[in-house]
């Protein structure tokens, strides 16, 4: 019976060991995850451990034990021993290699490939560590009493516990939380480290080991890599958690300088212009007061074209003091000024509290053509974020203002149509003749520019007859510097997607090549997918644009919205690209944000729900209808207004 015993034991032991080891491929060499993602592997992580936990009080309950015998087993009867003992054992493992994958890919975000090798190296020591103790075990008929005391005696045993304490420190997606997750995150750490802290000091944790040796091993290592992940991982949250509000905040005002730049670069008539400056401003910043100055021409003093809770009094003192300290001050210098203390001295309007930020709005062929004033009653209320931000945002409001000024003035209009002209002819030039035909697909496309000239970009690049690329952008500007800036896309796109490069390589260089050949601000937002018909997928890098749809047959859908910021904005961005199976059925709808910004006369935009209904509402139709179906519900919508941006569509039906 005890040599029946034995064999039993070892034949177990094999078979877990073996089971333990074909997991070990789990862990991928280039595996990564996406910012999005972050959370989910930290509840797949919670949720593990909590399993853990519970699976011991159960087990310590059912089957204690006083002794550490390990050859008796659990229960008497060898046979059902090894069945039980085996079941159990694997049930345990598998939720440790869950924990230890989902550790792996947290610990290499956005790390470099040392940190790799040392995750190995963990690996390895590991597996040692493991086939030690099951010589050790089999060789005395005793669990080892480092493994029930969690104590390492031997080399291995203790080279692991450093590597573990070593790849522990690495936990740089705690930078990628906002405030709302890292207090999230935060709570859930506290808990982790409770159970788990609790388990080391319970009974229950000894119990793996009459399962099986590997496993006992294996969930030791497993418990306290995970307890001193959360335990490091608790106290980056706790020294990022001061910065957590400036990053949500960088973040709203990246996001917020696109709206604005595209909201303003549509108004042509100069007073509502100004208004929309003015609103914009006073929503970016949390200002109380704000006021733009304006020399509508170069023989006209600086008046008060627009502003915002600035008293009536205080708008005669501003008008009657247009060369004052302030002004001569910024004109002169042609830069930003902040005063984080008033004093009353300084300013004739006779506002001497708090704090204030002057932008001055310079046009490279008018000069200095406004200022623009923003007011919070508290000192130090502006920082350099604002000053940066209001600045790019200036660089678009000029471009605005030289336009509407340009089309109000009868003398410069033939010369601004001339440009309009040119602009089209190159922006036509730029967009495909005709749709390429691609085996398993049908695509259809639409671009409707708001005014002669848009900003808007598509292109379809056939690179087989099994693979289609597919690129949809929007250039910030108007007229001929975005359409010339819409040329260098196409020119890089072009040439790029013939090479041998990934999606991210693509976008990775041509974000490099525009930002280095275009002004300070200029950013396009760029989405570049190419669809395999012949393996089934889309592999896609969205640069900072509206997520296109992937609908499936059966109603679901998947937004492909994972790749990195604008393009042209920051010079050496990482990107990163994701692959989605693509089944018989499926659509992929493109868009621009002139389709849901959309507005009505009562100012209410056409938004994404309505385009999901349409999309979903005719599944059935092929691409041209759905296009078709799209623009008519966009007019109808609008009926009484006027289209405000321009509209690119692009839908693609898998056969």
């Amino acid at each position: 019976m005890l040599i029946s015993s034995i064999t039993l034991g070892i034949l177990k032991e094999i078979i877990v060991f073996l089971f333990l080891l074909s997991l070990v491929p789990l862990i991928k060499k280039n595996k990564y995850i996406t910012d999005s993602s972050i959370l989910v592997k930290l509840k797949i992580l919670f949720l593990c451990g909590l399993s853990l936990f519970l699976i011991f009080i159960f087990l310590g309950f059912m089957f204690p034990r006083g002794e550490s015998d390990y050859l008796k087993g659990i229960v008497d009867n060898p046979p059902l021993n090894f069945i039980l003992s085996g079941f159990v054992s694997l049930l345990i493992g598998a939720i440790c290699i869950v924990i230890i994958v989902m550790l792996y890919e947290l610990i290499i975000f956005h790390r470099k490939r040392v940190t790799i090798l040392n995750f190995k190296i963990l690996i390895f020591l590991s597996i040692v560590y493991i086939i030690w103790t099951n010589f050790k075990g089999f060789s005395s008929g005793q669990i080892p009493e480092d493994i029930l005391t969690g104590e390492p005696r031997n080399v291995f045993g203790i080279l692991a516990y450093i590597s573990i304490f070593l790849n522990s420190f690495k936990s740089s997606w705690v930078t990628f939380l906002n405030r709302k997750q890292k207090y999230t995150v935060l709570i859930c750490s506290v808990l982790v480290m409770v159970f788990l802290g609790i388990g080391l000091n319970f009974p229950t944790k000894n119990i793996a080991p009459y399962f099986s040796l590997s496993v006992g091993t294996l969930q030791i290592l497993t418990w306290y890599f995970f307890l001193l992940y959360a335990v490091l991982s608790f106290i980056n949250i706790l020294l990022h958690l001061p910065s957590a509000g400036i990053f949500d905040k960088k973040v709203k005002q990246l996001s917020s300088l696109h709206q604005l730049s595209s909201s303003v670069a549509s108004v042509l008539e100069i007073d509502k212009l100004l208004k929309e400056i003015v609103n914009h401003t006073y929503n970016i910043t949390n200002s109380d007061s704000i006021w733009l100055l304006i020399q509508k021409d170069k023989n006209s003093p600086f008046t008060i074209g627009a502003s915002k809770n600035l008293l009536p009094e205080d708008k005669i003192l501003v008008n009657l003091d247009p060369e004052g300290f302030l002004n001569r001050t910024i004109i002169g210098s042609k830069s930003s000024l902040i005063l984080n203390e008033l004093k009353k001295e300084l300013f004739i309007s006779g506002i001497s509290k708090g704090s204030l930020i002057g932008i001055p709005l310079i046009s490279s062929k008018l000069g200095t053509i406004g200022i623009l004033y923003a007011k919070k009653n508290n000192n130090y209320g502006y920082s350099e974020d604002e000053d940066y931000i209001l600045n790019a945002f200036a660089n678009h409001a000029v471009v605005a203002i030289e336009n509407a000024l340009y089309f109000q003035d009868s003398l410069d209009k033939k010369e601004l149509e001339k440009e309009l002209a040119v602009a089209k002819r190159i922006q036509e030039t730029l967009l495909p003749k005709k749709v390429p035909v691609l085996y398993a697909v049908e695509v259809a496309a639409l671009n409707l520019p708001c005014k002669e000239v848009g900003g808007d970009y598509y292109d379809l690049i056939k690179l087989s007859e099994e693979k289609l690329g597919v690129a949809i952008a929007d250039v910030s500007g108007k007229g001929i510097p975005a359409s010339l800036l819409m040329s260098n896309l196409q020119a890089c796109l072009r040439t790029l997607s013939k090479e041998n490069l990934t999606i991210k390589e693509i976008v990775t260089r041509i974000n490099n090549i525009i930002y280095e050949n275009t002004d300070e601000y200029q950013y396009i937002t760029f989405f570049y997918s190419e669809i395999d018909t012949k393996n089934n997928k889309i592999t896609f890098c969205n640069a900072g644009h509206n997520p296109p749809i992937l609908l499936r047959k059966g109603d679901s859908e998947i937004l492909l919205k994972e790749g990195g910021i604008v393009i042209g904005w920051m010079q050496n961005v990482t990107y990163k690209q994701r692959e989605i199976e693509i089944k018989s059925g499926d659509q992929i709808i493109f868009y621009t944000d002139g389709v849901t910004e959309a507005m009505n006369s009562e100012e209410e935009t056409f938004e994404e729900w309505r385009l999901r209904k349409i999309i979903k509402e005719n599944a059935k139709n092929p691409p041209k209808i759905i296009i078709d179906e799209i623009i008519k519900e966009i007019k109808v919508h609008i009926a009484g207004s006027y289209q405000i941006d321009d509209l690119t569509l692009i839908v693609i039906k898998v056969q």
